[in-house]
């Protein structure tokens, strides 16, 4: 049972992974290497970023404590967007996946 869960897991990501390099190949011979194909995937890896941090819960699950016990709630959303900007700003455009 143990070996039919493995190579079940197994070929579920072989076939993951051949179906990207085969999406990678046509994007990139599609779009080319230029600037157009770098504001493609840009554009593609912020909605992926905002769901990973906002939907899966990390962020949820300290942002929502900290602001029910703060008064000035207005104010903390705003100083903690504002260093989220600034953070994935600065760190977003180094990282090669997300």
């Amino acid at each position: 049972m143990l070996i039919k869960i493995f190579f079940t897991n197994s070929i579920g990501t072989l076939v993951s992974r051949i179906f990207g390099f085969i999406r990678d190949m046509l994007s990139a011979s599609i779009l080319g290497a230029n600037i157009y194909s770098d504001i493609f995937f840009v554009a593609f890896k912020f909605p992926n970023l905002f769901r990973r941090i906002f939907a899966e819960g990390a962020f949820t699950q300290s942002f929502i404590p900290s602001f029910i016990q703060t008064t000035k709630k207005a104010l903390f959303t705003y100083t903690i967007f504002t260093r989220f900007f600034i953070f994935s700003t600065l760190f977003f455009p180094y990282r090669n996946t997300l």
